[in-house]
């Protein structure tokens, strides 16, 4: 089939779902619709600068070009690779299974394939669990204790588990297929059998348990109790008869040998009677008596238990209190008492400079007790935020506000407290846009994150922020090449007041990463870090671009 395109027909071909290539006999991208350039990750710009090779794996290019130039020669509207997985090839480098139909026209009178290309990766996955399901349903038939067997209308064995076929004596692929009354019901059972099959598919007989008769591949009869569920079709008539069966052969034998003995039982019964009448009385009344016993026991010990466990949570909360008033006391006698004395010293130290020439050491000092100042309000902040959390009374106020804006903001107010030569750089290769966030959070966020990064780096250190745009979240990094964390203290990180060892001189109130990772959880994000000892750290957060209080844990 041959047609020429038109205008008319670019509204189509640029809202199509499906990836639309067009390429000439040399395999050359002539055009590419919105679809494919999402699919591939390329601009249309950059596709029509490939050849449709560039989208496939390299180990296939050279059989692709083969199987392209015969197709050329003999073009027909055909689906693509019948039979095979055909994979295609990403921008960045990912490969994604796809699922491509292939016709042929003519545009401004030279010939074109045109490809019509839809990433199958989903339908890919549905296919594989389906599999694993049918292959864990297919296991957990085999290693059931019972006979699972599916008939269908007339009687055909559609499957059959493992302890069936043991029971057979045959393998599965001997006995899918064939008839079950004519194989492997008696000959003078078969008849009536098949009539009450026939009566439990047709709903006239409500019995769905028997037994009978089944002889075996070797001749032996054995003796079944089946049960039977009827599977119905999508119209609600019956489909299959799925059965579950219980070789009782040797529980038949049994009843038969218990029959025989059953008078001489009965004998002895008689005799015996009597003395457990007797002995029955004398044991009611001992097991009256321990009955009570063993209540006012019981009781006992659940008064004990109870007491017990009351003790070890109260001894519980008391040792964590204890430690936690510990840990804030020594905090806060250490942390508040170092820029108080700072503050004291610089308030002294600034009523001797009353002088136009010492102007400059009088700033030197009212800035350094406004940054301790600005330190004890941090502090401050960090305590409440912390109880806030502990009372569960954490909120979000969250708003519309421009990504990128926000990071350079935050980069300029950073860039005033970085020490002596630090340089922070800000990372971004596209433009973020607009989030709907907790403002006053994410700040909080990154300032906590980079002042860290900024006091355990060196005065000459250089800060990375990097941040960028990634599906429906927003992704942010923050690098630095500092002291980084001991290892063995990597996993008590984020647990409040904790301080590691190497940071012990420096100052800080060990509520910072806390109140971090809260605030993201807060915000449905996620945080982690990777860090190596005396050579840095990399501490990357994840939001949803739009934050849904809907789905607030």
């Amino acid at each position: 089939m041959t047609q020429n395109i038109t205008n008319p027909y670019e509204a189509i071909f640029q809202s199509a779902v499906e990836g639309v290539i067009v390429s000439d006999q040399k395999g050359t991208i002539k055009m590419a619709n919105p679809a494919a350039e999402k699919l591939f990750g390329y601009s249309s710009k950059e596709l029509k600068s490939l050849t449709i090779e560039s989208l496939i794996p390299q180990k296939s290019r050279k059989k692709h070009i083969s199987n392209r130039n015969k197709y050329t020669k003999s073009p027909e509207a055909r689906n693509m690779g019948i039979g095979l997985d055909l994979i295609a090839l990403h921008k960045n480098g990912d490969i994604f299974p796809v699922e491509i139909s292939l016709t042929f026209t003519t545009i401004e009178d030279q010939p074109v394939v045109i490809a019509f290309i839809i990433d199958i990766t989903h339908r890919k996955e549905i296919e594989a669990e389906l599999k694993l399901e049918k292959e864990t349903i297919k296991t957990y038939l085999d290693i059931a204790g019972a006979i699972f067997m599916v008939l269908d209308q007339d009687g055909n064995i559609k499957l059959i588990n493992q302890k069936g076929c043991k029971l057979l004596s045959d393998t599965e692929a001997n006995i899918l297929g064939k008839n079950w009354f004519e194989t492997f019901s008696p000959p003078v059972r078969k008849d009536k059998i098949r009539q009450i099959f026939s009566r439990i598919v047709s709903g006239d007989n409500q019995k769905r348990s028997f037994e009978d008769y089944v002889i075996n591949r070797n001749g032996e009869q054995k003796v079944v109790a089946w049960d039977f569920v009827i599977i119905q079709d999508k119209s609600g008539k019956p489909a299959t008869m799925l059965c579950s069966g219980v070789d009782v052969t040797e529980r038949k034998k049994a009843e038969n040998a218990l029959k025989q003995s059953e008078e001489k039982l009965i004998v002895y019964a008689t005799e015996l009677e009597k003395r457990v009448s007797d002995r029955t009385k004398q044991l009611a009344e001992a097991i009256k008596s321990l009955e009570v016993a063993n209540i006012e026991l019981q009781e006992e010990i659940k008064v004990r238990e109870k007491a017990e466990l009351d003790a070890t949570k109260a001894f519980q909360k008391e040792k964590e209190l204890n430690e936690l008033k510990s840990r804030f006391v020594s905090l806060a006698s250490h942390e508040f008492r170092t820029p108080l004395s700072t503050i004291m010293s610089s308030v002294s130290l600034i009523s001797k400079y009353d002088t136009p020439q010492t102007l400059e050491k009088k700033t030197k000092h009212i800035n350094r007790i406004k940054n301790n100042v600005n330190n004890l309000i941090g502090l401050l902040n960090d305590f409440l935020n912390m109880e806030m959390m502990e009372e569960g009374k954490l909120r979000t106020a969250c708003k519309w506000f421009n990504m990128d804006e926000f990071m350079q903001e935050v980069n300029d107010e950073m860039q005033a407290i970085t020490k002596s030569e630090q340089k922070i750089n800000l990372i971004n290769k596209v433009p973020a846009g607009n989030v709907f966030l907790d403002y006053q959070m994410l700040k909080n966020i990154c300032f906590n994150l980079i002042s860290n990064a900024i006091k355990y780096s060196n005065i000459d250190g250089i800060i990375d922020v990097v941040y960028n745009k990634r599906g429906e979240n927003i992704e942010i990094s923050i690098v630095d090449y500092g002291i980084g964390i001991p290892p063995q203290e990597q996993t008590h990180l984020f647990k409040r007041f904790f301080r590691a060892k190497n940071a012990s001189g420096i100052q800080g109130s060990g509520l910072g990463l806390y109140i971090v990772r809260n605030y993201v959880e807060q915000m449905n994000g996620s945080v982690n870090f990777t860090s190596e000892y005396q050579e840095g750290s990399t501490f990357n957060i994840q939001l949803p671009i739009k934050y849904d209080e809907g789905t607030t844990d």
